[in-house]
């Protein structure tokens, strides 16, 4: 099925990489971090904060931290690429590859242990974004904006981006928000910024509406054509396998849950 400047079948190539893309190692990288603290959280550590990348659009929060990690040729091959989705597998794979066989000298090591925390401060800082994106249909990046907007859409958005990272509450944009509550003796908002944080995450977690909101988040991108009820069951039942079809007697309920899903988040888009 063709969707504008990719397939369905492009859409199911980047479903299947995405979690290595967004950090799937992170929790491996975390461990080693925990067990080498003494190196990592030395006094000669570069120390890492990255809540400010999130007042950045997403894009330039991506590319600068792709680039500050050494990724510009990376960056590069993918931009080229006719087709950017089928890209992405053999530039990841290359990009370990030399991450692998990098053995650089006693000297050079220790210069980069103490960026480690910088380093995976970065990784984090995407993959929150990303994650944001696969749980509320919009990057981190786009919340901290409708924070800034301020109302009541901005106070939601807000309690939403500290649920998926609570550094986000040393953004300016936040800050302000915060402390006008503080001045205003505001407790109930504070207590709701207190419950955001070690609240747990809904059904919009589950992976099927992930897979879904990024699938819907490369059509926006791409300013892929607008599609119908029918377009919509063909591609997330039949050809991705994210929803499941209708049985019989329930004809076009899947069909119009779908619309309506699609419909709520490109709506989100146009006020982000």
């Amino acid at each position: 099925m063709q969707l504008g400047k990719f397939s369905s079948d492009d859409l199911k190539l980047l479903l299947s990489i995405y979690p290595q893309l967004i950090g799937v190692e992170l929790a491996e990288a975390r461990q080693l971090l925990l067990e080498k603290t003494d190196i990592t959280f030395s006094d000669e550590a570069t120390k890492a904060v990255w809540c400010h990348l999130y007042e950045l659009p997403a894009k330039e929060h991506f590319v600068k931290v792709l680039v500050g990690l050494g990724g510009k040729d990376v960056l590069r091959e993918i931009a080229q690429s006719p087709n950017q989705i089928q890209a992405l597998p053999g530039a990841v794979e290359k990009a370990f590859a030399e991450i692998d066989a990098w053995e650089p000298p006693e000297e050079e090591a220790a210069e980069f242990r103490k960026l480690l925390q910088v380093i995976f401060g970065l990784s984090l800082s995407v993959t929150n974004s990303a994650r944001s994106l696969m749980i509320f249909g919009c990057y981190l990046n786009d919340l901290i904006a409708k924070v800034r907007e301020g109302g009541d859409s901005g106070d939601k958005a807000l309690l939403s981006a500290v649920k998926i990272d609570p550094t986000v509450l040393g953004c300016a944009s936040v800050v302000t928000r915060m402390s006008r509550a503080v001045m205003m003796d505001d407790q109930k908002f504070l207590a709701q910024v207190r419950k955001a944080m070690t609240g747990k995450l809904t059904k919009r977690e589950q992976k099927n509406y992930q897979q879904m909101r990024i699938a819907l988040q490369v059509l926006h991108e791409t300013a892929a054509p607008k599609l119908n009820e029918s377009d919509l069951y063909t591609l997330f039942v039949e050809e991705l396998k994210l929803v499941r079809g209708e049985r019989e007697g329930d004809e076009g309920n899947v069909a119009n849950a779908l619309r309506q899903f699609v419909y709520q988040f490109m709506k989100d888009k146009a006020v982000s």
